[in-house]
């Protein structure tokens, strides 16, 4: 599991970024650009745990991508002044805007806070009744996933392998047919939302970034890495994280070659995707770092119609 030491996790996470631009030098830039987002948020935990100084880094955070971020989100900067960048950490928290550009920043100024507050652990299914609570629900059906970066990504995507003994299969082009409905409620305690469903995060109620294949005994299990806190709580392998759909027929697993430890899940019922890392094969990979070297699999995802489940700090 994670550790909960964010300050220690954050270099860790940078550390990891740094390498893999030697292994992966497509990457090279977008990794580069994390490591620096890692290390920025490691020096913001003396402030992190109230809520009010997360504001005291937009500037900071502002200056950082001016100086190496992707033009998309250089763009954004104008637009973020203090109000508005109040209103995207509050709508990230509550779920109602996490992947738009201006969602990048609430993000990332957002992450120590609820990596290190303690928020209590709810318990998939578990819905906080609070009285007067204001209840949305919302659906993991949208739009393509952003991308902050721009430009062609010059990588082969022939030689993506379906991965047998799971089910597996290339997906159709079926059209999309549902997505997956969380309940969220607002009450008046301060947490945030409350999910129900054990596909969201037990702890703070985002959807997973990533997934983790870990050894257990003979095996491996699987476990979901929160994208907005990095909890990690299990997840029985063989469904979809999005939607539940267990059809073997409805699900396929991808691998790329270079990428061994890599892999997509795609759905053809909800047409959503998740990228799940193999820590077995690779026991110093960090899933939400790692993740971010998965562009053969976005590309090929998306040119078959997919989407990201919830995009990464890169916007895909």
């Amino acid at each position: 599991m994670v550790s909960r030491d964010f300050q220690a996790l954050s270099a860790r996470r940078a550390a990891r970024a740094r390498l893999l631009t030697t292994r992966y030098p497509a990457s090279g830039e977008l990794l580069s650009f994390y490591a620096a987002l890692a290390s920025f948020q490691e020096r913001m935990l003396p402030q992190a745990a109230d809520w009010e100084r997360l504001l005291t880094f937009r500037v900071p955070l502002m200056e950082l991508v001016r100086h190496s971020g992707p033009k998309l989100l250089q763009q954004v900067t104008g637009e973020l002044d203090e109000a508005t960048c109040r209103k995207a950490i509050t709508d990230y928290w509550r779920r109602l805007d996490t992947t738009s550009p201006l969602s990048f920043f609430a993000r990332v100024l957002l992450q120590p806070y609820a990596a290190t507050t303690e928020i209590p652990l709810l318990g998939a299914g578990a819905v906080k009744k609070s009285e007067g609570a204001d209840v949305a629900v919302f659906s993991l059906k949208r739009g393509p996933s952003p991308r902050w970066g721009e430009g062609k990504v010059d990588i082969r995507v022939n030689s993506l392998a379906p991965i047998r003994g799971e089910g597996g299969r290339r997906p159709g082009e079926g059209a999309i047919s549902r997505g997956s409905q969380f309940l969220h409620t607002f009450g008046d305690s301060g947490l945030g939302p409350v999910v129900e469903g054990e596909n969201c995060c037990p702890r703070c109620g985002h959807p997973p970034q990533v997934g983790a294949l870990r050894a257990e005994g003979e095996g491996s299990a699987l476990t979901l890495v929160c994208s907005l806190c990095l909890h990690e709580w299990p997840f029985r392998r063989g469904r979809c994280v999005a939607c539940g759909e267990e059809a073997d027929k409805k699900l396929a697993y991808y691998t790329a070659s270079g990428f061994d430890h890599l892999r997509v899940q795609a759905c053809d019922t909800c047409r959503l995707y998740l990228h799940t890392v193999d820590v077995g094969k690779d026991a110093a990979a960090i899933p939400d770092v790692d993740e971010l070297v998965a562009l053969p699999l976005d590309v090929w995802a998306q040119e078959h119609g997919y989407q990201k489940l919830q995009p990464n700090l890169a916007g895909i």
